[in-house]
């Protein structure tokens, strides 16, 4: 099978050497496909004038005008669809910036593990009998919309998670159709996109206390309409017409669907509309990961749990949230683990079949007890509850990753991500295992991506400049620390990163003075022992490195079960003092790596 890339309404042919538009050729002359060709392989990347005609024309001398003129012809054919691909950096060069699905002949995954990912090269279209996979998304408000903005993706959240509790449906996280709520809704792209069979699309207006909604879903191959429906309530009875939404669809699958799956849908977790108000919220802002929106949410799930203390699912986004905490320099491990398991416990205790909550719990045992073992057991149980459960296959992939399992997390983060293919955890953790397995290049290629997507995601940024430090693309890796800086909250986490980077730029000054400004801030604000050690890793100081990894023991920091990926701290690896580390937080057993599960 070909190297091929996936863009819009695109697909470039490498073998081959191809572009067809909507499955039709479009001749490209020999330069217009190289350039492309270039463009597309560095895509997100800034290309100077330079390292393009040194590369496209070889030991021929050609002017910028040539250049210019080859990537003005390739504007107009790639131009059909509206979109911008190809941005001119005055006086620097070109940039390519597009969603790319990637389907390599011989691809990372398949040198390394037993797995074939395959594209069909002629979708059909399907009948409403055949879908197997649905992507709802953001409902979009008729007229002013600055007072409603929490109901169009709240109501979209609440139907996934109601349409995915029996796990008998693929429907596409929130955290991927969030990534396309200003988009124009072209149900074709956004099915290549999201890989989904179908599409939901709804509209609503909020007059006073009415609410009126018109919902439709279209195939999304041929964007051919399968059925529309107009829903008018209160807004009180927001959830009502939630419910009358999910029997629609279900109504559609009658194959798909028992009736013990269509009564586990309609089951409803909390009869109060303000405690269902503020529970969608809350979703919302959870949807961020940003330290406002972690914030904001809390206030929201509380609220909802004031308003109904019964309400398991306000429950499940408290532990959601809390688990997040530490990531975000907001809250100790200790405090906040506590919180979230506490949480947890609760949603099981008013309904034991709730996936995210035993989820929740192997998150706890992951990363604060370091009882791999048990988190193994509460991952396959969320995994049985919900066999389509991203977030699930997610986590459990990081363990694997983690306990040196590489081949088995590559298969597990590849479900996550297939499951939902814009959330940048699936594709930030997939990218740390391809660089655990050397594959730096096809890493840095997926990571620029997931930044380029999602600039918030500290952690996708974090990779980035670590895998670029291991390729030893330094000033990359600087740029890419400093571009974070300013988008992810100045977290530790990347500051830890920005140490590292002044280690390998030979900065041995300016890295001591970094590792202190993490240490002053835990003078007010939590800041993990590990990123600390992390830095004086970096610069060989085993003595610190080993005190801070100590504290970061008491602390219970859950990054400390990274530092077997970490390669600042490879040179330990030997060490009794870092094996004695790595057995007492379950990383090794006996001195060999613990893959137990």
């Amino acid at each position: 099978m070909a190297v091929t890339y996936a863009f819009g309404k695109f697909v470039l042919n490498i073998d081959e050497q191809t572009l067809t538009v909507d499955g039709e050729a479009q001749h490209l002359p020999n330069k217009e496909f190289e350039i492309l060709k270039m463009l597309v392989e560095n895509n997100g990347k800034l290309l100077s004038k330079e390292a393009m005609m040194s590369a496209i024309w070889k030991d021929t001398f050609v002017e910028e005008s040539n250049l210019a003129q080859y990537v003005s012809r390739l504007r107009k054919t790639l131009n059909v669809d509206g979109r911008r691909y190809i941005e001119t950096v005055s006086k620097r060069g070109y940039r390519f910036s597009a969603e790319l699905i990637e389907t390599p002949g011989v691809t990372v995954l398949e040198r390394h593990v037993t797995l074939q990912i395959t594209n069909d090269p002629q979708p059909r279209s399907k009948l409403i009998g055949e879908i197997d996979s649905l992507a709802v998304l953001p409902f979009r408000p008729l007229g002013d919309k600055s007072d409603d903005d929490f109901l169009g993706l709240g109501l979209a959240d609440a139907l996934i998670t109601q349409l995915t509790r029996d796990g008998s449906l693929v429907v596409t996280p929130t955290s991927s159709v969030s990534k396309i709520r200003d988009q124009e809704l072209d149900p074709v792209v956004i099915g290549k996109q999201l890989g989904v069979d179908a599409i939901l699309l709804g509209n609503f207006q909020k007059v006073g206390p009415k609410l009126r909604l018109t919902v439709q879903m279209f195939e999304a191959v041929g964007s051919k309409p399968l059925w529309a429906e107009s829903f008018n309530s209160e807004i009180d009875d927001i959830f009502e017409v939630q419910d009358r939404i999910a029997k629609r669809i279900v109504d559609a699958f009658p194959s798909k669907l028992s009736i013990a799956s269509q009564e586990k849908i309609a089951k409803r977790f909390t009869e109060d509309s303000r405690a269902y108000q503020e529970y969608l919220r809350g979703r919302v802002c959870f949807t961020s990961r940003t330290n406002e929106g972690l914030s904001n949410a809390l206030k929201h799930f509380n609220r909802a749990i004031e308003y109904d203390p019964q309400y398991a699912l306000a429950y499940t986004g408290l532990s959601d949230v809390y688990q997040l905490l530490p990531n975000t320099d907001m809250m100790g491990p200790e405090n906040a683990f506590l919180k979230a398991r506490a949480a947890a416990l609760r949603a099981l205790e008013l309904d034991d079949s709730i996936a995210e909550a035993h989820l929740s719990i192997a998150v706890c045992m992951m990363n604060y007890d370091w009882n791999f073992d048990g988190a193994e057991v509460s991952f396959k149980k969320a995994i049985e509850l919900n066999p389509n459960l991203a977030q699930a296959h997610l986590h459990r992939g990081t363990m694997l990753l983690r306990l040196g399992s590489i081949g088995d997390a590559v298969v597990e983060l590849n479900r996550a991500r297939t499951l939902d293919p814009l959330s940048p955890g699936p594709s930030a953790w997939l990218a740390e295992a391809f660089a655990q397995l050397g594959e730096y290049d096809a890493a840095i290629r997926m990571l620029l991506e997931t930044t380029r997507v999602t600039p918030e995601y500290s952690l996708a940024h974090y990779f980035l400049a670590t895998t670029l430090l291991r390729a030893r693309r330094i000033d990359e890796a600087a740029a890419a620390v400093e571009d974070a800086l300013v988008r992810c909250d100045d977290m530790s986490l990347i500051r830890s990163a920005r140490t590292l980077v002044k280690v390998f730029s030979g900065d041995t000054d300016g890295a001591r003075s970094e590792i202190e400004n993490l240490i002053s801030r835990r003078e007010r604000a939590y800041v993990s022992a590990t990123n600390i050690a992390s830095g004086f890793a970096g610069l060989r100081d085993s003595e610190n490195v080993f005190r801070w990894l100590e504290i970061a023991y008491k602390e219970k920091d859950s990054h400390l079960t990274w530092i077997n990926l970490d390669f600042e701290f490879n040179y330990l690896h030997g060490d009794p003092r870092f094996n004695d580390i790595l057995s007492r937080v379950n990383l090794i057993q006996n001195g060999s790596n613990n893959s137990n599960v």
